[in-house]
């Protein structure tokens, strides 16, 4: 049989249970097909609930101690095989479209060379907004007068040049409206730019990435898909009556709940996008389709946002969907 193409979608931080197939509260059509038409990996764990050691570590198959990747902030080992230098030989082109975070992004200069790692592509972008990188750019070619409306606060760590952007707001507790259009998200570049790649690229056999940001906050979903949640039928947290570090009412936490699941449901519309594009392309049958995320997000449980300690499963346990054509039941 022909070698098949190789697509993951890989999202940031993204809890198990934010998919419609896992959860009925979430509204994600085109994910829930895509696992009705291969495999739902109920119980798929990371092996860092944090972004860098957690790639390393699912992109090379060895361990984050292995790696000496034990927690943010620590470069891939340069000369370290990805699963990419391993399909080379085999005639595969490789790719990266958006998020890899391979190195440290908030203390380095985003209009200077990245390190390739082997790939044949990596158009990169580790944030949605607050650096000038292939994102930013592409927002420019599309649209330079709405290039502020995309943009975003740094990370709290932020050391590199320039001043730090401190609005809009970027933490879990802090949702709201994207400023820009719907079609100028982070989220429709990764999609944009990966159905490019595939296009230019199907004569012979790919291993891509579509890295998406979302959900990690900052929680800017566009008004559409924020209308396609009512907050009052959302549950709490799951935690102890007073454990509420954050201060946040009933309301907001059930807000803050409402703004990640409609950036999961944008984050979803996108990814049809993909697999559209991979059916109209001819390459869907022939295309092993995996769907993950490096982590997961606490989301107010257990009195805690974001990610951390691997005590938990609304951290560390993630989304593994599975779809092969005639070879995955």
């Amino acid at each position: 049989m022909a070698k098949p193409n190789l697509l993951i979608l890989c999202t940031d931080q993204q809890r198990w249970d934010a998919l419609g197939c896992a959860n009925p509260l979430v509204k994600t059509p085109r994910l829930d097909a895509l696992a009705s038409e291969g495999a739902m990996l109920s119980h798929a764990f990371c092996n860092a609930p944090v972004c860098m050691p957690s790639r390393h570590s699912m992109l090379s198959g060895r361990y984050p101690s292995a790696l000496g990747s034990v927690c943010n902030g620590i470069p891939f080992p340069q000369g370290t095989p990805a699963i990419w230098n391993i399909l080379k030989p085999a005639g595969y082109f490789s790719a990266n479209i958006g998020k890899l975070h391979f190195t440290n992004h908030a203390n380095r200069d985003h209009t200077a060379r990245h390190p390739d790692y082997g790939l044949d592509q990596l158009l990169l972008s580790d944030e949605p907004g607050c650096y000038d990188d292939a994102y930013i750019a592409w927002v420019k070619s599309k649209a330079p007068s709405e290039v502020e409306s995309c943009r975003c606060a740094h990370p709290p760590a932020y050391s590199g040049p320039g001043p730090r952007l401190t609005t809009p707001p970027r933490e879990t507790t802090e949702p709201y409206d994207f400023q820009g259009p719907e079609h100028l998200t982070h989220s429709a570049f990764v999609a944009e730019e990966a159905i490019r790649c595939i296009e230019q690229h199907r004569a012979r056999p790919f291993f891509i990435i579509a890295g998406f940001y979302a959900p990690h906050p900052p929680l800017n979903p566009p008004r559409r898909f924020v209308d396609w949640y009512d907050p009052e039928s959302l549950p709490l947290p799951h935690r102890q009556k007073d454990d509420n570090p954050y201060g946040l009412s009933d309301a907001e936490w059930r807000r803050v709940k409402a703004y990640y699941y409609a950036l999961v449901s944008h984050m979803d519309d996108q990814c049809g996008r993909i697999l559209d594009a991979l059916d109209t392309l001819g390459l869907g049958d022939n295309t092993l389709v995996l769907f993950t995320s490096d982590h997961g997000e606490h989301l107010g449980d257990h009195g805690q946002i974001q990610k951390g300690e691997p005590g938990w499963d609304s951290c560390i346990r993630v989304p593994l969907l599975v779809r092969w054509p005639a070879r995955i039941p």
